[in-house]
């Protein structure tokens, strides 16, 4: 009988009919679902009658665990972390037993992902013990790149030093001596760091005696092969600009200042044979690529900052002449950055890929993604790994975020104490000075200032490889002619 009914056009119709109806209500359902999934996974909410869009958020901290709160509640999780919230502005604050709290502002924007990972929470109770007492102040200290080896120069001595391992603060350090000879004679001598070699290794110092100046390579591992590159590199005895090429402590780039003819000579090819001409100051990246002031051609009351990747030369922009510049390059996730300025400026300009702009037919000229407001700066330098740069005058500072594109213009409330000209980058996301004799720190767009221990501002404070330990000179209270080496644990005795 069912047979005989689904034979029946008009039923098989019916029946197609409901087959039909069923397919769409499940495709249906189906699409809902896939929104409703979507609309989840990309954070969207309903509130107060109106769609919100969440923003993740990944939150970090040195040490953790530390709590996190928001709006003054604590979160259920603690950092390491992530956190979907809805599109607003919070306060956000981290707290760990026994450190001073951390804490920020932070706008969370609609299906965007942010990253706080730099939060550094400095211990309550800091105290400093002495390491060394030095019976004089050392003419030299510096630390390597990988923040593992420290060289102190004895006092009285430029040709004597201390090597600190700071892996192994136990271990006494290791007296290097250089080769007498190493060194002109002469009076009113100095040493400067000129910079440090990628290998670890070897130190680039500038001599300075008699009114005349000299460069020598000292290698930490065999001080007997140290050189004087000077004499090496038949280099005259003042108005040369000697640095690394490429942080290869056997290769160089020397500006001739009277000449402004820029060689690349190295200790196996020391002839000096021209690679740039009519250089009035550089910076430099990688293998080949060489930012550089030349003289307009055209005007004679400007100069053009070029960029020269090996083989090709591109004009950047033009800038008043006869000033000081500031020039750097740096690259971060794949991209070249490149600041410029000048001290008779009231602006920084930062640039990214320059190249590809220029040699883009549709745009032809390199624009500055930032122009960033700062009087007459006098130092620019960016962050390790990069992802910053400071321009800084003084107390005043304009920092660009590459990651997050965000600019930030402020004013430290001290100055720099004597003879600083400027802040360094204590590590990857933090800027550190000395006023009033005490070590400042503060995050890069100037929070989260902390006052941390006592410092001689004629020296660097430095940190072992893990920044658990704070190393600073400081003047001997009871005898100002001691210079102490002291060390001050950044970590609460339950974290050691």
């Amino acid at each position: 009988m069912e047979t005989i009914n689904l034979m029946d056009p008009k039923r098989r119709r019916q029946n197609n009919v409901t087959l039909i109806v069923g397919y769409v209500l499940v495709a249906c359902v189906i699409l809902m679902l896939s929104v409703v999934l979507l609309y989840i996974a990309f954070g969207y909410g309903y509130k107060n009658g109106r769609v919100i869009q969440s923003g993740l958020l990944f939150v970090s901290s040195t040490p953790r665990p530390a709590q996190i709160y928001i709006d003054g509640k604590q979160y259920k999780d603690t950092t390491n972390t992530r956190l979907f919230l809805p599109e607003a502005t919070y306060d956000f604050t981290l707290r760990r037993a026994g450190y001073r709290s951390w804490g920020r502002s932070i706008a969370v924007v609609g299906g965007q992902v942010e990253s706080y990972s730099y939060p550094f929470l400095f211990p309550d109770s800091l105290t400093a013990s002495t390491v060394q007492d030095y019976a004089g102040m050392p003419v030299l200290t510096t630390q390597s790149p990988d923040r593992r080896w420290l060289m102190i120069a004895r006092p009285g001595s430029l040709t004597a030093f201390d090597v600190y391992d700071l892996n192994n603060p136990k271990k006494a350090p290791v007296v290097l001596n250089l080769p007498a000879t190493l060194l002109s004679a002469g009076t009113s001598q100095r040493l400067q760091l000129v910079a440090w070699s990628g290998d670890n290794a070897h130190v680039l110092l500038r001599h300075f005696y008699a009114n005349k100046a000299e460069y020598v390579l000292v290698s930490r591992t065999a001080p007997a092969a140290s050189v004087n590159l000077t004499q090496t590199l038949v280099l005259p005895g003042s108005g040369i600009d000697l640095r690394l090429d490429n942080g290869k402590y056997n290769q160089y780039l020397a500006l001739d200042e009277a000449t402004h003819i820029l060689s690349r000579p190295t200790l196996a090819a020391p002839t000096q044979l021209p690679y740039v001409n009519g250089v009035l100051a550089f910076a430099a990246s990688g293998t080949n690529t060489l930012l550089y002031a030349t003289p307009d051609s055209s005007d004679k009351t400007k100069v053009v900052i070029n960029l020269y990747d090996g083989q090709h030369t591109y004009a950047i922009r033009r800038a008043p002449g006869k000033t000081t510049y500031l020039l750097a390059l740096s690259s971060y996730q794949g991209d070249l950055y490149v600041a410029v300025s000048a001290t008779s400026e009231n602006a920084a300009f930062l640039y990214k890929n320059p190249v590809s702009q220029i040699t883009n037919k549709k745009l032809g000229a390199a624009v500055p993604i930032r122009v960033l407001n700062i009087k007459a700066p006098n130092a620019v330098v960016f962050s390790p790994g990069g992802q910053y740069v400071a321009f800084e005058h003084g107390a005043n500072f304009a920092v660009y975020d590459a990651e997050n594109q965000q600019r930030f213009t402020y004013t430290v409330p001290a100055n720099l104490d004597a003879p600083q000209s400027q802040a360094a980058w204590m590590d990857g996301a933090r800027l550190q000075y000395i006023s009033q004799g005490q070590l400042t720190v503060f995050d890069y767009d100037g929070q989260n200032r902390q006052t941390i221990v006592s410092a001689d501002a004629q020296y660097l404070p430095y940190f072992d490889p893990n920044y658990k330990v704070l190393y600073t000179l400081v003047q001997a209270a009871a005898d100002k002619s001691h210079e102490l080496l002291t060390t001050t644990p950044l970590r609460t005795a339950a974290d050691q």
